[in-house]
């Protein structure tokens, strides 16, 4: 008998129930016997699957036929639409695993997701998926730390100006919680930039302090080791001002080579792995040039490229007055950037505005517009609430309710209610059992 199987459904489901469960160990199982009885999602629910199944009657009287119906659920509430059906006889018609909330005044089911989601929400996924057409959540300047932030080597070129020193590391803010925190709280997508010495980690004209790429790696690594079923897609590119960042010298190439050299722990081919492949590794994403004839690594020098070309906000700096102006004109690019047609979109979650030191307007830090950038995301999510493939976010301040929110998008929602099913669920027979 199935872990969280009622004893007293029906025993046409016990097996197919407990092959389920066995399946998708990870997962809530809703199953229901087909007798005019059904099952619709509530807005918020997931699932990854959604089908019938047909077995032989163990009644001993007759060999008849029994159809069946089920949802492979992440999480979320599912309605019985059948009027007619009551308590007592849901309990023979209806199985379901432990740990569903029942309403039964309003015949509902609420499978809550678990806890350990933000560490381990990729076991929740086929693993014959390629990580480029999964939507992952994720952040940019992953290294810049607020408090490590404010340790950081900076020198800035405005006749050591103070105020605009300290307006600059403000501006190089983009996350409270370490490497190892945005990891387990959801984080699959991390951006590292290296300096021109190779060891320590910057971003442009900022060292941040005490952060070599080296103690990065071990973070993601220890973390891969103690959640197996994960894997971490880093781009590293080399982070120099007054070079160019896209063509560094070939020792850096010959360096990086040599730094992900140890293949069981790095994924360092130039094909998109499915996440079979590349769980419990680390996926190197390539910022900078390799040596010719020596292509190596997922390239995402084109992606840097375009960021680069294209006008950060949509607008003129005079045009913005406030953050809830600036989160207005990015929140207008990034609905445009999500509607695009491309397998891999790439949207920055984030916002910053500064001006020249002799201005004195105020700047417009990320820390500013993050919390009401996820915000109107989740409203667009909640809108939509259907599957939204091969989107990679990178955000500022990420909270760990986005992040579970971006990687729901990798799963079933009303809104693909009729694109899940099966085909033969959707012009079923009705048998009487």
């Amino acid at each position: 008998m199935a872990v969280g199987i009622n004893n007293e459904i029906d025993v046409n489901l016990r097996k197919p129930f407990g092959e389920l469960r066995k399946k998708y160990p990870h997962h809530h199982i809703l199953m229901w016997m087909q007798d005019g009885v059904d099952f619709k999602p509530i807005p918020g629910a997931r699932w990854i699957k959604h089908d019938k199944g047909r077995l032989h009657s163990y009644n001993p009287l007759a060999r008849t036929t029994c159809f069946y119906e089920y949802y492979v659920i992440l999480a979320g509430t599912f309605q019985c639409t059948d009027p007619k059906l009551t308590k007592e006889t849901a309990k023979l018609a209806i199985a379901k695993t432990e740990g569903a909330h029942e309403n039964w005044s309003m015949r509902q089911y609420e499978f809550k997701l678990k806890e350990d989601f933000g560490a381990t929400w990729m076991k929740y996924l086929d693993e014959d998926l390629s990580l480029e057409s999964l939507t992952l959540p994720g952040t940019r300047r992953s290294s810049a730390v607020a408090k490590d932030v404010t340790e950081a080597w900076l020198e800035p070129n405005v006749d050591h100006d103070d105020a605009v020193k300290e307006n600059m590391l403000l501006m190089h803010m983009h996350h409270e919680d370490t490497i190892r925190k945005q990891l387990h709280r959801g984080i699959r997508l991390l951006e590292l930039g290296c300096s021109e010495g190779h060891d320590f980690i910057a971003y442009d004209d900022l060292t941040i302090a005490g952060q070599e790429v080296e103690n990065a790696l071990a973070t993601i690594k220890k973390f891969l080791e103690v959640n197996g079923s994960e894997t971490v897609l880093v781009l590293f590119s080399r982070s120099c001002a007054h070079l160019d960042c896209t063509s560094p010298k070939t020792s850096f190439d010959a360096h990086m080579r040599e730094l992900f050299s140890d293949r069981q722990t790095f994924y360092v081919d130039t094909k998109w792995p499915t996440l079979r492949e590349a769980k419990g590794k680390i996926v190197v994403l390539r910022g900078w040039n390799s040596e010719p004839g020596e292509d190596w690594c997922l390239d995402f020098r084109p992606v840097l490229a375009r960021q680069a070309g294209v006008p950060q906000y949509g607008c003129t700096a005079a045009e913005i007055s406030s953050a809830a102006d600036l989160v207005e004109a990015r929140w207008k690019q990034i609905t445009s950037d999500l509607e695009s047609k491309h397998l891999a979109r790439r949207i920055v979650l984030g916002a910053c505005l500064r001006h020249g030191p002799t201005d004195d307007r105020p700047w417009i830090l990320h820390s500013s517009t993050a919390s009401r950038l996820q915000t109107k995301m989740k409203e667009h999510i909640n809108k939509r609430d259907g599957q939204m493939k091969g989107i990679w976010f990178w955000g500022d301040f990420m909270r760990e309710e986005t992040n579970a929110a971006i990687a729901k998008l990798n799963h079933f929602g009303p809104g693909d209610h009729e694109v899940s099913r099966s085909k033969s669920i959707i012009k079923r027979p009705i048998i009487k059992w």
